[in-house]
């Protein structure tokens, strides 16, 4: 068990992306830190350095994003937990299982802990996006996580 003292916990932050970024994050940071979480910023780590962190990580937290494609390097085991906002449309499937299955193919132990969304004013982002599903489909709001079951998963209640 001492090769498992090296394995990583890892945050993935959005801060900087345009949507799904956490609003409440502070709350979870102060919790994660005292577990000792990394938080990174992917748009920081050059490829090789994204596949050293996911492939030493025990634990990655992170909110839906292409940041999870790095989930294929995961040993076998790491724990996933995927923020996702509120899927409610048929087409938003695609966004629903993507991670998860390939978590499944992997052996990989994953959660999913649906948050709650918040619209946020875009205008930036939303110039790409056909407006119905812009406006419809939570996928492009921010979030507000629910800090005790982000501990349920966790299993820490204290």
């Amino acid at each position: 068990s001492n090769k498992k003292s090296n394995k990583k916990k890892i945050y993935i932050s959005r801060q900087n992306c345009n949507y799904r970024n956490l609003i409440n994050e502070n709350d979870i940071l102060s919790f994660l830190s005292k577990l000792n979480f990394q938080i990174v910023d992917l748009n920081n780590f050059s490829i090789p350095d994204q596949i050293d962190l996911f492939s030493s990580a025990e634990t990655i937290i992170s909110s839906t994003g292409s940041g999870l494609v790095n989930t294929v390097f995961c040993q076998k085991g790491t724990k996933i937990i995927e923020i996702t906002p509120k899927y409610n449309h048929k087409y938003e499937d695609i966004f629903k299982n993507r991670y998860s299955s390939i978590a499944k193919i992997l052996g990989l132990d994953y959660f999913s802990l649906e948050a709650d969304s918040i619209n946020v004013d875009n205008s930036k982002s939303r110039r790409t996006i056909i407006p119905q599903i812009y406006n419809e489909s939570n996928y492009f709001k921010d979030l507000i996580v629910k800090v005790q079951k982000l501990k349920n998963i966790l299993n820490f209640n204290n």
